[in-house]
């Protein structure tokens, strides 16, 4: 049978039409499932970086507390136990304790921050092998 419409003969009897139609919602059908396997995996490092984040700020509230209670607490228990050290020089002992606290808090947090990947790579992979398909499909 020959096609009239691009002069291509054609065994079955189908049109070369209908067959590129479906190729083409192939692709549209693979690249919608790609776009959503894009919004899965930023949804997933979005949800790690706010647990970064709340990390983060659970360490600055915990420096907080530590300095001022740590401090005022610490501070009078070494007056008590050696007093000959003057009150100054007490509070500097604690405030020194705290703060090796507090950039130990840092440094783990800026640790979590690191594990934190933007780039979808599974997705990126995904398209690539999808682009080849519809490449040598088409």
């Amino acid at each position: 049978m020959l096609n009239h419409f691009n002069g291509i003969a054609d065994d079955v009897g189908t049109t070369i039409g209908p067959l590129i139609g479906d190729i083409v919602e192939d692709i549209q059908t693979l690249f919608r499932q790609e776009l959503a396997l894009a919004q899965s995996e930023l949804k997933i490092e979005l949800d790690r970086a706010r647990t970064a984040a709340l990390t983060f700020g659970a360490a600055v509230l915990a420096t907080f507390f530590a300095g001022i209670l740590g401090c005022l607490t610490l501070t009078y228990l070494l007056a008590w136990l050696v007093p000959t050290l003057p009150i100054w020089a007490c509070y500097g002992c604690i405030f020194l304790i705290v703060t090796f606290v507090s950039i130990g808090l840092f440094v783990k947090s800026a640790g979590a921050k690191k594990r934190i990947d933007i780039i979808p790579k599974k997705t990126l992979k995904s398209l690539k092998e999808t682009t080849r398909w519809a490449t040598n499909k088409i």
